[in-house]
Parts: C-alpha cells; sequence; structure tokens
C-alpha cells in the first residue's frame, strides 16, 4: 500500500497565546489535519501537530506544561483527546483575556446617559469578568455613576450594601430625578414675566438724594432732617 502523502497547502501560523489569533489557528489546524486525515489519522497526532505551532508567548510554556502533565508514572505521554485538548486551549487563552479585556471595560464605562442603560452595560460586562466579590463590584459600579445620582443615593437613610441592592434603588431614583428635573424645566417655561414699572418722577418734586452739606445744615435747623434722613448727603 503506497505512503500517505501530505497535501500542499498552507499551514497554521505560530501560535503565541495571544487571544484574537486562537479561533484562527484552531481553524487552521483543523482544515490542515482534515485534508491530511490519512495521516493525522489519530487524536494524539492532531494535538501533537497543534502543539508543534505552540511557540513563544505565552502559548510555549502552555504547550510545556500540558506535555508534562500527560506523562504517566512510566514517563510514557498519553494526550488524550483532541477535543479535551481543544477545549482545554480555549479555556486558557480565550477566557482568560475574555475576562481581562471586559474588566478594562468596567474601568472605562461611565454612565452618561440613563441609569438603567448604564446598568445593562455593566451587568453584561460583570458577568464576563469573573468578579464575584460584591465590594469590588459595587466600587466599580458606583464609582462610574453620575455625580448628581450617587449623592441622592449617599443621601439614603440606608445605603445599598449588595451589588444587587445597588441594582435595585439606582435605576428608580434616576427615573425621579429625571422626572423632577423635568417638571422644574416645564415650570421654569411657564412662567411669565412681568415687568416693574417706575412711577414718573415729579419735574416739581425736591430731589433728597442730590441736597448738598450746606442744605443738610439748613434742614438741620428747620428740624426737618428727621424727614429727609442722612442717606440724603
Amino acid at each position: 500500500m503506497p505512503e500517505a502523502k501530505k497535501l500542499q497547502i498552507g499551514q497554521p501560523d505560530p501560535f503565541d497565546g495571544s487571544h484574537d489569533k486562537l479561533r484562527g489557528f484552531l481553524i487552521f489546524v483543523d482544515l490542515y489535519t482534515m485534508v491530511n486525515r490519512a495521516i493525522y489519522d489519530t487524536d494524539e497526532k492532531k494535538i501533537v501537530f497543534a502543539l508543534s505551532f505552540m511557540k513563544g508567548g505565552r502559548a510555549g510554556p502552555w504547550a510545556e506544561s500540558f506535555m508534562l502533565s500527560k506523562k504517566d508514572e512510566n514517563r510514557s505521554m498519553q494526550l488524550g483527546e483532541y477535543k479535551e485538548f481543544q477545549a482545554a486551549i480555549e479555556g486558557s487563552f480565550l477566557e482568560m483575556d475574555m475576562a481581562g479585556s471586559t474588566i478594562t471595560k468596567l474601568h472605562y464605562l461611565k454612565q452618561t446617559k440613563m441609569a438603567d442603560e448604564y446598568m445593562q452595560e455593566f451587568c453584561i460586562y460583570a458577568s464576563c469578568s469573573g468578579l464575584k466579590d460584591d465590594a469590588a463590584l459595587i466600587e466599580f459600579f458606583e464609582d462610574r455613576l453620575q455625580l448628581k445620582l450617587l449623592n441622592h443615593i449617599y443621601g439614603l437613610k440606608k445605603m445599598p450594601t449588595t451589588i444587587k441592592e445597588w441594582y435595585e434603588i439606582t435605576a428608580p431614583l434616576d427615573n425621579q430625578l429625571a422626572r423632577l428635573n423635568a417638571s422644574k424645566d416645564k415650570a421654569t417655561m411657564t412662567m411669565t414675566f412681568t415687568p416693574r414699572y417706575l412711577k414718573a418722577k415729579d419735574p416739581d418734586a425736591m430731589d433728597v438724594d442730590r441736597l448738598t452739606k450746606a442744605q443738610w445744615e439748613q434742614y438741620k435747623k428747620e428740624g426737618l432732617a428727621s424727614y429727609v434722613g442722612e442717606r440724603s448727603i
């Protein structure tokens, strides 16, 4: 029986552990081993083929650690099934980097609109981040709320103590503040301005604001100073 020959198609690029390259790497491994199934006819051969392209970055040390973990007490290597190998790679590189990127998104997330929209985004990122501690989630959540809303929350008689309680109180309170602001704006727009008209000045009336010092002294002599007042000098 003639020996099987490899089809001359492009091989996968070396994988260095970057999560954005992982999907492409695994697809190329599957394609290459599929068209050359006569050669890569066992799971172990497929795994060895994939491991040979895991070089540099975090992928190289991971591959070495993986192979060491598969040695038994007789120092023979049992690599297992390819689907388990693929799941291990995805769990180590894809999920790890996804958690890191979502935590970064949490850092830069801010409430720019209504609180319920902010909460929807926050919940998505929080669920992918791997964060489980309420204290850490609360710190992320409150630091990115609008200051006016946060001040009202801190003004409550009973502060929320869990992330669930923060979710429950934030959106309703933000909606109340929005309605209050809308009512104030409407009231301001409907207010009418009533001008104050000054009475026309009698040209014959005495202008007490223009009294000279001499006139003031004269009024004192005549006993009229109490009517004019000291502001006239």
